[in-house]
């Protein structure tokens, strides 16, 4: 086990690595007829603690090794059909802190799925995509067929537009794939809610898929999916539900148990549309609550479903997670291990963190951040979240060429503390190129009133510059003010008008010019032409008298 371990964790470059341990597990298995992770899934039961150690640690290096995704799932369905987790619940009886560790990282490694889904945002020009959100629409609908791809029959499955494509925004095909899981294996249920849904008055519907995605993101977190991934350390917690044996899909029986109480609570308020957060609160609060106290599946539902969920639980959200830890004193033994890899306290860490993210936020915004600062943040991200004036920095943290990366990014957008004006005006800049982004700092800056924008129309027409496309959330925001304010609309013409000698910008800022003054108003569009036909003549004077000799200027 200890020569096969390292040969896993050297690297496809020495050829070794995943396939070489892979094929010899293959060989020794196919002697006795076994499946290939047959003897480490019995390792993880043996007497010998340190062979079971080392079994578990085999199987975390060919998960982490793994080429592809979908190798990933294969190797994770497999070590389910070989009731792999029997050995794992046994493991973490012991309470040994390498063991402990070693599970840690195989949850760390298992919900790693989750995070790979979320990073894939929903592409309508990929056919596979496209096939998972039509076999969606055939699981709910089988007898109706779509009138068209776009079109407002999504209304009917519980989307909010035309094109359930931007619904998927937030936690990409992780969204589709919870919602494609309860759809199908649940399938009698949940054609039942959509078909209570379509015979419910409009304004007291609620957008169930929408709902659904939203409780994705809720699991997201539960989890804590992908936060404690970092190099000077492994994960904290291990949460025992992770591994249940009565039930391999434990995430996705989850994520169906709070979607069917959520439906539940829905009828049961008997609020409208406008109410939806109410509800969401409340059961979201019930949902935290169930989750720090169950160990297993089973418990999860039981204290699930209690009693019936009102509004005032959500008010409770607050101090349940305070109550958690003296919860799960009362049902016995704790739902979560807590330990510390390195035997050091918790609180030195933290503080030594956060003292380094505070150094970095103090930078001015013309400090460049070296790549160790860059990948600090990026680590801490989940720390930066409440604080505003950390997002630009943030930002600048993001590899941008890393679509996971991006993905979480305009993620964590919807959960940051909101800036003020002013620092989402520093998001506008020649430095954040991303669209979403941009669209982003616009939405923080409509706030201004008509004379603070006033003031800043220059720097905002300086900016446009920096913009992917002609028509962008930063254009439309200028036109519409230009249109509303006369004293704003001249300041607009007058910036764009001097830069039309800019080659590389000429044709957006005419486009621009164009639709203002065809939008402007006849009293308007002619004030302008008459100071742009005495503009003209002034400058024509100008260049005859620059052309004179000195001595003839007078």
């Amino acid at each position: 086990l200890p020569e096969a371990l390292s040969t896993c964790q050297a690297g496809e470059e020495e050829n070794l690595g995943f396939p070489v341990v892979y094929k010899a597990l293959s060989n020794v298995a196919e002697r006795g007829g076994n499946h290939p992770l047959a003897h480490l899934v019995l390792g993880l039961s043996a007497d010998d603690l340190g062979m079971s150690k080392e079994a578990l640690r085999l199987i975390n290096a060919l998960l982490l090794a793994a080429p592809s995704r979908s190798i990933k799932e294969h190797l994770l369905s497999s070590l389910g059909e070989l009731q792999f987790k029997k050995g794992m619940r046994r493991l973490l009886t012991f309470h040994d802190g390498e063991v402990l560790l070693e599970c840690a990282r195989f949850q760390d490694l298992y919900m790693s799925l989750m995070e790979d889904y979320q990073g894939d945002g929903f592409d309508s020009s990929n056919p596979q995509h496209e096939e998972m959100l039509l076999q969606y629409w055939k699981n709910v609908f089988p007898k109706q067929t779509l009138t068209a791809r776009v079109s407002e029959d999504w209304g009917d499955l519980g989307f909010q537009g035309k094109d359930p494509a931007s619904d998927f925004r937030g936690m990409g095909l992780l969204g589709l794939k919870h919602l494609l899981y309860i759809s199908s294996v649940h399938r009698k249920t949940y054609k039942e809610i959509a078909s209570q849904y379509k015979k419910t008055k409009a304004e007291k519907q609620y957008p169930f898929s929408v709902a659904g995605i939203q409780i994705s993101d809720l699991l997201f977190q539960l989890f804590e999916v992908g936060k404690y991934r970092k190099k000077d350390g492994g994960p904290q917690r291990v949460c025992k539900i992770v591994f249940d044996g009565e039930e391999s899909n434990v995430v996705e029986e989850m994520y169906t148990c709070i979607f069917l109480l959520l439906n539940k609570t829905w009828y049961e308020m008997k609020l409208d549309y406008m109410g939806f957060p109410t509800v969401w609160g409340a059961v979201k609060a019930r949902v935290e609550q169930s989750f720090e106290t169950s160990s297993t599946l089973k418990d999860f539902k039981k204290k699930l479903n209690a009693t019936a969920v009102t509004a005032s639980s959500s008010s409770s959200s607050s101090s349940s997670s305070k109550k958690s830890s003296s919860s799960a004193k009362d049902i016995g033994p704790s739902p979560f291990l807590e330990f510390n890899e390195k035997q050091e306290g918790n609180s030195s860490n933290f503080r030594t963190r956060m003292k380094e993210v505070e150094k970095i936020l103090a930078y001015d915004s013309l400090t460049t951040l070296n790549d160790t600062e860059k990948r600090f943040l990026w680590q801490e991200r989940h720390l930066l979240v409440s604080r505003p004036e950390a997002l630009s920095k943030y930002l600048l943290s993001v590899n941008w060429q890393d679509h996971k990366q991006v993905s979480q990014t305009y993620h964590l957008l919807t959960k940051w503390a909101c800036p003020s004006s002013q620092q989402a005006i520093e998001l506008l800049d020649a430095r954040f190129t991303d669209p979403i982004v941009r669209t982003y700092a616009v939405g923080r800056i409509e706030g201004f009133s008509d004379e603070d924008c006033e003031q800043i129309v220059l720097q905002l027409c300086q900016v446009l510059k920096y913009e992917a496309y002609h028509d962008s959330a930063l254009a439309h925001f200028l036109l519409h003010r230009a249109y509303r304010n006369e004293k704003i609309g001249h300041r607009f013409f007058w910036n764009l008008r001097a830069e039309l000698h800019v080659n590389e910008i000429a044709e957006r800022y005419c486009l621009l010019l164009e639709g203002y003054i065809r939008g402007c108003g006849a009293r308007r569009a002619a004030n302008l032409l008459n100071q742009h036909e005495l503009m003209e003549s002034l400058t024509t004077v100008a260049r005859k008298v620059k052309d004179k000799p000195i001595h003839e200027r007078k």
